[in-house]
């Protein structure tokens, strides 16, 4: 049951909420605008055997495409950098 959860979660509500505009409301009131995504795993195909926490690559490579997009992403030294000397970090472009 929990596997047709995140399976609807992930082709349905999260697109549908992103389309909404409530994570660009949200993310106009964060000062630092900082997201940080971790991916457990990306498979060529939703094994929900082998893990329910894997997405399928053409999930992974959509979102992917949408977060270079839409945010300035950072690798992980610089985020930690700007982080740590109180660099403050360049607008994302969703809001």
């Amino acid at each position: 049951m929990a596997s047709l959860i995140k399976l609807l979660a992930r082709k349905h509500f999260y697109p549908n909420l992103v389309k909404s505009g409530i994570p660009k409301v949200i993310a106009n009131f964060s000062q630092n605008n900082f997201l940080i995504l971790n991916y457990h795993g990306v498979i060529d195909k939703v094994d929900f055997n082998y893990s329910i926490n894997h997405m399928d690559s053409e999930q992974f490579e959509h979102q992917i495409k949408f977060l270079s997009k839409n945010f300035n992403i950072l690798p992980q030294e610089e985020f930690l950098f700007n982080y740590l000397n109180d660099k403050p970090s360049k607008k994302n472009r969703f809001s």
